[in-house]
């Protein structure tokens, strides 16, 4: 099965969105059917990692969104979603 894929959140002023942008020849509810499926098994990841684990991401979240930015073409690298 070949496709081409993205995924990316949207957020505006009261929601926050992930999008699934999915290129393939297969029909749209096959290609709904999988993201659905990967959506359970990830929400059983998620719900599995302890809370020292899901610390840690929070914390290296926060480095990276405060660190800063060192040149210009990490400067490029910045996308701001409305």
């Amino acid at each position: 099965m070949g496709y081409v894929a993205f995924s990316g959140a949207c957020m505006n002023s009261t929601t926050m969105v992930q999008r699934f942008l999915i290129q393939s020849e297969r029909t749209g509810p096959y290609i709904e059917s999988r993201i659905e499926k990967f959506l359970r098994g990830y929400k059983d990841t998620f719900e599995s990692r302890s809370e020292k684990d899901f610390r840690g991401h929070i914390n290296s979240a926060i480095v990276k969104r405060t660190e800063k930015i060192k040149n210009l073409n990490k400067e490029s690298e910045i996308v701001v979603v409305y």
